[in-house]
């Protein structure tokens, strides 16, 4: 076997060494959004049998097909949980700036009774007086679980928990 070229092992080591880019890979990431409950049995068709058929379609061109579904291979019981939506926000991000084309797929419908609101981590001040006047029992409540910050922030308590 034949030593590999100087320029060969610094592109593979991550290093510029003036030699020109790599082509980037050619993938087409799709995102599956819905709530955990709903469209269980459609999200698997799509992983097991669309996602391998539009492969199959596309792989004379050397594109690579991709979807991310989130709830996939999970049990579905952190849905409250507030830092879900950061990392589901990370997910899209990390959709749109690996692939060189972003599709996002949303399956809307089902039992009005599966979805559970997620809290925002920060609020800013203004905003949060105006959606929790007086001091009635549901204000009180929610003011129990957020605290004004030097930022000028209402800070849901525990973020550093998630």
């Amino acid at each position: 076997m034949s030593t590999p070229e100087p320029a060969v092992l610094e592109a593979l080591r991550g290093g510029g060494g003036g030699a020109a880019a790599w082509p980037g890979p050619r993938t087409a990431k799709i995102y599956v959004a819905s709530v955990y409950n709903d469209f269980r049995e459609e999200r698997r068709q799509i992983l097991e049998l669309v996602g391998p058929e539009l492969q199959a379609t596309y792989d004379d061109r050397y594109i690579e097909i991709e979807f991310v579904d989130m709830h996939y291979g999970t049990d579905g019981g952190d849905e409250c949980n507030p830092a879900l939506l950061r990392y589901h926000l990370n997910e899209l991000r990390c959709c749109h700036r690996t692939s060189k084309a972003g599709y996002f797929l949303c399956l809307i419908g089902g039992d009005p009774s599966s979805y559970h609101p997620v809290l925002p981590f920060t609020i800013p001040a203004d905003i949060f007086e105006q959606l929790v006047p007086g001091d009635s029992p549901h204000a009180a409540l929610v003011k129990e679980h957020y605290r004004l910050d030097g930022d000028g922030s209402y800070h849901l308590e525990g973020d550093e928990k998630w």
